[in-house]
């Protein structure tokens, strides 16, 4: 794991955290006004508060590129980050937040990054924080709402407000984590609705997740906590109110029969895939059938191709990029290697870096599509439609935020 820190200076320090080791300094022109990190590639993107957009590799001091400038950004640069989902090793989201409230989505496979698509006044004024997971990004802004959208559909999703201005934002699977003031809220992902609060000592100034799904919040002092705990504490906390409001309504049971069939009706694998709300529980129940790498085989490709149209990306870049899709995806001996037959894994794995083009991997998509479609989509339905959680497969923990108060 990688500690990062920019400075109003303009210092930027990498360090390892395990070995306490500082790896790598460099200095910007201007301070420092935000950062995040691609891990897998090694690669480091900072803005300055002149307005440019860099990215540096603290491995390499020397390699370091302007990405843009104050004249195509438009608008101070206030938060920045990368898709941190399961399947984005390779193909990652740069995402950018700004003070005039707008949300930009760059395109890192051009020789001068361009922005792939802006959502103009996300919020009505400073972006304060973001979060991409999933190819879905979660922003806040000093509106004090907390809003969600689809990169895919490029299209809004939700929206919930919050108690005070969000400093900062965190997902992970079924939850959303927002730190404001001296409280972190918990929501439920799919839903945006409110769980719980818990009260800090002080004013949250930063919250991170290691690898471990530890999560640790920077206020007063420094506090871990375990992911595990807050996401069953939630699920507790939610079965707990399903139950009133059944005993409340006391729905027929040929009313509720009547529900559960038109649920099924309505869906199929491709409502499934076009939706990020169900495509994330879907992602789980895949994990949990140990075949995610079928799901995230099809986002990687959907991501190629719209890189793919993109006039002014670099043919060189895209052709390596569809050699890692291979590498991970098609090669038997691959990391996150997909079923599918000889002839189509041969085809593939035989292409040079100037063979490849928008419909490379129909084929094999169409294959894992009927896969997924045939081995699994019926299963995770049903589940779906009974109200039963596919990902719902950790143990209980001891809740280690005893010592902090909570109110629903």
């Amino acid at each position: 794991d990688w500690l990062m820190l920019g400075y109003a200076c303009g210092k930027i320090q990498v360090y390892d955290i395990n070995k306490v080791l500082l790896l790598a300094t460099t200095t910007s022109e201007g301070g420092v006004e935000a950062l995040t990190s691609d891990f897998h590639k090694g690669k480091i993107f900072y803005a300055d508060t002149d307005g440019g957009l860099f990215e540096w590799d603290p491995l390499d001091n020397k390699r370091q590129r302007a990405l843009s400038n104050q004249i195509n950004t438009k608008s101070k640069i206030t938060c920045l980050v990368t898709d941190d989902g399961v399947h984005s090793k390779l193909v990652k989201y740069l995402v950018s937040g700004h003070e005039n409230g707008n949300i930009d989505v760059w395109n890192l496979l051009s020789d001068q990054a361009t922005i792939l698509f802006s959502i103009v006044s996300a919020h009505k004024s400073m972006i304060t924080a973001l979060r991409v997971r999933s190819a879905e990004v979660f922003s806040a802004g000093a509106d004090k709402k907390i809003k969600t959208w689809d990169i895919g559909r490029r299209s809004f999703l939700s929206s919930v407000e919050s108690h005070s201005v969000v400093s900062s934002l965190l997902v992970d699977r079924d939850i959303v984590l927002s730190g404001a003031g001296r409280h972190i809220t918990v929501y439920n992902r799919q839903t945006l609705k409110k769980v719980l609060r818990c009260q800090l000592t002080g004013s949250l100034t930063n919250m991170y997740v290691d690898s471990n799904r530890q999560l640790y919040t920077s206020a007063t002092t420094i506090r871990r906590w375990s992911l595990e705990s807050i996401a069953e504490r939630m699920k507790a906390i939610e079965q707990r109110n399903r139950m009133r409001k059944k005993n409340r309504e006391r729905t027929p049971r040929k009313s509720r029969k009547n529900s559960a069939s038109q649920a099924i009706e309505i869906g199929n694998i491709f409502q499934v895939l076009n939706d990020p709300r169900l495509r994330t529980k879907f992602m789980a129940f895949l994990k949990h059938s140990y075949a995610e790498e079928n799901l995230s085989f099809w986002i990687v490709v959907q991501r190629y191709k719209e890189l793919f149209e993109q006039d002014n990306c670099n043919p060189r870049a895209l052709g390596e990029l569809g050699k890692e899709i291979v590498a991970e995806f098609i090669h038997e001996d691959g990391h996150s290697s997909v079923n599918v037959v000889s002839d189509i894994r041969e085809e593939l794995t035989v292409l040079s870096e100037h063979d490849f083009t928008t419909s490379t991997f129909d084929e094999a998509e169409r294959a894992i599509v009927f896969l997924m479609d045939s081995n699994f989509f019926n299963v995770f339905s049903l589940q779906l439609t009974n109200g039963s959680d596919a990902s719902s497969t950790s143990t209980y923990e001891s809740n280690t935020m005893s010592s902090f108060s909570f109110y629903l």
